[in-house]
């Protein structure tokens, strides 16, 4: 009842608080008594400022009600759907953080391990669509977070991240990529280049987030350099809660002299030295650029299927049935 009082009071206030302001700045108040002329100038003041107080959170209110407030979209693996931007966060120098909000289901909205479409256009106006694996981790609700690199001339990471909190971005999802089942292995290796640590973290993390999965994880993370490293704190932080299950290696192109992980790309010797040894009882997951792929596991074949597998981990006695191509 207070509130609903005060508010009335506000709307009408407008006819006499620049009287109140005018009064409170010269103090001219007629021939009133001095105690009198100090009480009301005072009143006067307090209740000119909190009325412009109340009125400026309102509108700050409103404005927050117009991007926070907006009802969030339910994700479609059949179609795209405009979905909004909460933030968008610089992380290293050509990568950006953005968590955009959804209408969870009460099922798992990204089960492990799947992506999203991106879609925008170019300045000819065709489609522009690229595949993202979120980030923001099994227990996410309300909302996923994808890591996007820009490249140089890249269309979709500069039109990314050129986005603002409040815009509409054209999604499609979840797909699934692969149908991952607790403890179907005894051990799992990951190698991972750059980006390819999204899907390779979006796995980790499910795994581990299953106390009943009993699996043990390595992983092999290659980087030009330590700020290059995505994700690290997430990952550390993994190991630290689950050092009996997940193990990491960081090898890096151009260390610096606080470097205490292994240095250059990734050769036959690491892979032996720390991936589980090829049995039908572990797997190997490889995400990286093609590059990468193509020296350690293959490439993938242009409709996206596996393929042969060839490179280092072919030498080293793996066969297709315990290695998967992200």
């Amino acid at each position: 009842m207070l509130s609903s009082l005060f508010q009335t009071w506000v709307n009408s206030r407008s006819s006499w608080v620049s009287s109140a302001t005018r009064l409170c700045t010269t103090g001219s108040f007629g021939s009133k008594s001095r105690n009198s002329r100090g009480s009301l100038w005072l009143g006067l003041c307090g209740l000119s400022a909190l009325a412009t107080w109340y009125s400026q959170d309102q509108k700050k209110i409103k404005l927050d009600s117009q991007v926070v407030g907006e009802e969030a979209k339910k994700l479609n693996p059949e179609d795209f759907v405009p979905i909004r931007l909460v933030s968008n966060t610089p992380y290293n120098h050509n990568v950006a953080r953005l968590r955009f909000a959804i209408q969870s289901s009460e099922q798992e909205d990204f089960p492990a391990v799947s992506f999203v479409l991106v879609k925008t256009k170019d300045e000819q106006g065709n489609d522009v669509i690229r595949p993202y694996n979120p980030i923001s981790g099994v227990s996410a609700k309300g909302y996923f977070e994808l890591m996007v690199k820009k490249y140089p001339n890249s269309k979709m990471g500069t039109y990314l991240h050129s986005r603002q909190a409040g815009d509409s971005v054209l999604v499609k999802g979840p797909m699934r990529q692969y149908p991952y089942q607790p403890n179907t292995k005894k051990e799992i290796g990951f190698v991972a280049g750059g980006t390819g640590i999204t899907p390779v973290y979006q796995l980790i993390d499910y795994i581990l987030s299953n106390p009943k999965d009993h699996t043990k994880i390595t992983l092999l993370y290659a980087n030009q350099s330590p700020q290059d490293i995505l994700l690290k704190s997430e990952l550390d932080a993994l190991q630290r809660k689950h050092s009996d299950r997940l193990v990491i290696h960081y090898t890096v192109d151009q260390a610096n002299d606080q470097w205490q992980g292994e240095k250059g790309q990734i050769q036959k010797d690491m892979l032996k030295k720390y991936l589980p040894r090829a049995s039908h009882e572990n797997l190997i997951f490889v995400c990286g650029p093609p590059p990468m792929m193509e020296a350690i596991s293959g490439t993938k074949t242009p409709d996206k299927k596996q393929g042969p597998l060839s490179g280092l981990l072919k030498d080293l006695g793996y066969s297709e049935e315990n290695v998967w191509k992200f």
